[in-house]
This record gives structure tokens, C-alpha cells and sequence, in this order.
């Protein structure tokens, strides 16, 4: 039997890559025999158990997925059958059905033969626009991409984005086709020559070809 706690102090992750602030705890596992295992979980909380194989990147928790169970087995206890090779790692992440939910849990394993239970550390390097984990960018000052991070919804199409994400594309796509149309009509209006005659006319013709190629 294996026990621990989830505390203010563990790590946190999104499950789901929706809601952020699931306290978790990473326990990796070891088997001498390659067999089928059942593992479960007790506690005065709801647990929810995923296990990997390989690892666990919390960033992309969908990755290395073997398989999950949601506390479905009536008591709000996650109950776990998985067949596990030996000489493999395997990581059981237990967390829970809320958010920011602290508490004390219990695991329990029974199979063919002895297993190993072993606290996990995870590690990760930091994420970038364009990555693979969580929306999240280095730069200096605030981005687009600070603001909305928490908003977006990974692996989902936009009509399934929140209001905050649409109305961003939007806005977004309503300035670009101004800017576009602006360039296109300054461009016709200082073709004209008698237009040109204030000032230098080819200055007054650059910039709006300049700004037509920047859109």
C-alpha cells in the first residue's frame, strides 16, 4: 500500500487542458513480472488515477496516456486494471475531481506479483508560442498570448473556443480586412497624378504600397 498527500505545496496541471489548478501527485510504478495489475484508491476525496508509459509531461497530459478512470467505480475512488510490462517505467498520476482540492489518499495494488510504488518527480522546460504545451510565450511585456493562455482550448475548433477567443479572432480579423481595404484605396487615390502634386508624389505612393505588402 501506498499513501500520500496532495497539498498547496504539490504541483498543479489541467487534465483536461481547460481548467488549470488540479493539485496532483506523480507516483512511479515497477513491476518484476509482466502480468495484469488492479490498483485502486482510498480517500475522504474524490481521486481521479491516470497512468503513462514512458513518462508524464504535465504540459501535454494527453501524451503517453494508457489509461484512466474518473472515481466511476461508486464511491468517488478511481479503480484501475492495466496490464503492466516488466523493465518498463509507468507513472500513476492521482488527482482529483475539483480543482485546488487538498487531502490524504491511499493506493492499493494487487496482481501476480510484488510492485514497486515510488514518489515521482516531474521536471519540464518552459513552453513557447508554437509548442506543443500550454499556450504561453517568452517576451518582453505583455502578449496576446498572456492574456488569452488561460482561455484557449486545445484540439478544439473555434466555434468550441470561449467568448474571450472568438471575440480576440474577430477583432483580429476585422482590423486586418480594414487595414487591407485602407491600402488598397490609398493606393488607387495616389496612382492619381494631379493627387501627387503636393509634395513628393512617388513619397505619397510608397507608403501605401509598403502598408498593401505588410497586410
Amino acid at each position: 500500500m501506498y499513501s500520500s498527500n496532495l497539498t498547496t505545496n504539490s504541483p498543479t496541471f489541467s487534465p483536461d487542458c481547460r481548467i488549470p489548478d488540479f493539485y496532483y501527485n506523480a507516483v512511479q510504478i515497477s513491476v518484476v513480472t509482466s502480468s495484469w495489475y488492479r490498483l485502486w484508491s482510498a480517500s475522504n476525496i474524490v481521486t481521479y488515477g491516470y497512468i503513462y508509459k514512458d513518462n508524464f509531461n504535465p504540459l501535454i497530459p494527453f501524451e503517453n496516456l494508457l489509461t484512466k478512470d474518473d472515481g466511476s467505480c461508486g464511491n468517488g475512488q478511481f479503480w484501475l486494471r492495466v496490464y503492466l510490462e516488466a523493465n518498463i517505467k509507468y507513472i500513476l498520476v492521482v488527482t482529483t475531481y475539483y480543482p485546488n482540492v487538498t487531502g490524504t489518499f491511499f493506493i492499493h495494488v494487487i496482481g501476480r506479483d510484488s510492485v514497486v510504488l515510488n514518489l515521482s518527480i516531474i521536471t519540464h522546460n518552459s513552453c513557447w508560442v508554437g509548442g506543443r504545451c500550454r499556450f504561453y510565450t517568452k517576451s518582453i511585456g505583455i502578449t496576446l498570448d498572456d492574456i488569452l493562455r488561460d482561455e484557449i482550448r486545445r484540439n478544439m475548433t473555434l466555434n468550441n473556443q470561449t467568448f474571450m477567443v472568438k471575440m480576440s479572432a474577430a477583432l483580429t480579423m476585422i482590423m486586418a480586412i480594414a487595414g487591407l481595404i485602407n491600402s488598397i484605396l490609398s493606393f488607387l487615390t495616389f496612382q492619381n497624378k494631379e493627387l501627387r502634386q503636393v509634395g513628393c508624389g512617388m513619397y505619397l505612393l510608397a507608403p501605401s504600397v509598403t502598408s498593401l505588402l505588410t497586410i
